[in-house]
């Protein structure tokens, strides 16, 4: 036997890969959580943990100036 043989193989972890989502990418996300939930497509017992992403997209949106009338 050889002392390759013996030692586990080592790898070094993929390098990231960089992303970049946009207001609209979000918005696009927030749809389709929105349709999902009114369809059925969420069990109650996960409505909390979807809620609380949901709530994290939207904090990422860009705030909407209100027009002053």
């Amino acid at each position: 036997m050889s002392d390759t043989e013996n030692k586990p193989e080592t790898t070094t972890p993929p390098e990231p890969v960089p992303v970049t989502f946009t207001s609209a990418d979000v918005q696009v996300v927030m749809n389709i959580m929105d349709v999902a939930s009114a369809r059925g497509c969420f069990r109650t017992a996960e409505m909390k943990g979807i809620g609380e992403f949901y709530e994290k997209l939207q904090s990422l949106m860009p705030k909407k100036e209100e027009k002053s009338e």
